[in-house]
């Protein structure tokens, strides 16, 4: 490829070249890399521009009637790079900052199957022990004494039947004596037991097989969240970020946020990296009338939306600051007080 093009400039004679690739994927990444470093492409004073799909895919509307062809598709984006107007240039990140993006993305990814799994398990519960799910007896529906009640007793009638010194004496081993009142405990669980609702034996088999089997996959999730928490950990002791300064905010969460944001210089002011994240939200006017309630854009970097909100949250619980002021804008707000 760098051959034709080289034979094109020569012939042609142009002082400059520009060449324009969509952002999809990574796909785009191992041939922009290659291009910048190649001395032949340097030569020409080439520009490589990097486009978000969203704007070619728009431009493509000024166009009628147009075939879904590779071919096309080329020659949409290059004349979407004649047309110039709209194209910033594509910050790319520095190897350290490429390095934990791929690691933080990834956490980001085992998180959701993490959710998922849980709301899984959640649903099966509720049909064999509705009340656990209902009244929700422990404080983390997946912690280690919780886990293995679940995968101790396949139903709530199960539990009903056991005595409830019985039941007691399981809590405090299960637990390590974590409750302080576990006699209290086992009668809370004995009652929730007492008025779930009924199924046929049938289905408490399969349900108890399918809590088991994601329980298993929940503990193996946790064991890779814990290996890449180590590792991206290592990595932002070598990086040293402000960031870490703020109580509340851990070596992982600063990694979320400094893995998306880079350099964060190259923003102007903090419009420009709320709208980079898609933290705004749209006006709606039109003459006298302007709308009191208006949408976040959620059009910026969806993994940096969400590290900000990963953030904000961890701030909330733990730093008391912060806590005060989101408690002041929450009573300032006169809908979706929380997210606003």
């Amino acid at each position: 490829m760098i051959d034709y093009l080289e034979e094109i400039l020569e012939k042609q004679d142009y002082e400059q070249s520009s060449i324009g690739m969509e952002a999809t994927g990574l796909y785009w990444f191992p041939l922009h890399y290659e291009l910048q470093s190649n001395e032949r492409i340097k030569k020409w004073n080439t520009r490589l521009i990097v486009m978000n799909p969203k704007l070619v895919e728009s431009f493509r509307g000024a166009y009628a009637d147009v075939d879904k062809t590779d071919a096309v598709d080329a020659a949409i984006i290059a004349d979407r790079v004649r047309f110039g107007r709209g194209i910033a240039p594509h910050y790319i990140h520095d190897d350290a900052y490429l390095t934990l993006q791929r690691l933080t993305r990834f956490y980001l990814h085992l998180t959701q199957q993490q959710t998922n799994l849980k709301n899984y398990a959640g649903s099966y519960l509720y049909l064999t022990f509705s009340e656990w799910i209902r009244l929700k007896p422990f404080s983390d529906r997946f912690s280690v004494t919780a886990t293995k009640l679940m995968k101790k007793f396949k139903s709530a009638d199960d539990m009903a039947n056991m005595p409830t010194d019985e039941l007691r004496e399981l809590l405090v081993d299960f637990s390590r004596n974590h409750f302080r009142n576990p006699e209290a405990k086992a009668e809370e669980l004995a009652t929730l037991a007492e008025d779930s609702f009924r199924v046929p034996q049938g289905v408490i088999d399969s349900v108890h097989f399918l809590v088991k089997q994601t329980l298993q996959q929940l503990e193996l999730l946790d064991k890779q969240l814990t290996r890449l928490k180590k590792r991206m950990e290592k990595i932002m002791k070598g990086i040293n970020h402000p960031l870490l300064s703020i109580p509340g905010i851990s070596h992982v969460t600063a990694a979320l946020l400094i893995a998306e944001i880079g350099d964060v210089f190259r923003f102007p002011n903090e419009a420009k990296l709320a709208k980079y994240a898609g933290l705004t939200w749209r006006k709606n006017e039109s003459g006298n009338f302007r709308a009191e309630e208006t949408f976040m854009t959620k059009s910026g970097n969806v993994y940096l939306r969400q590290a900000f909100l990963t953030a904000a949250q961890s701030l909330i619980n733990h730093n008391d600051e912060y806590k005060a002021y989101y408690q002041r804008k929450f009573s300032e707000a006169p809908r979706h007080a929380h997210k606003r």
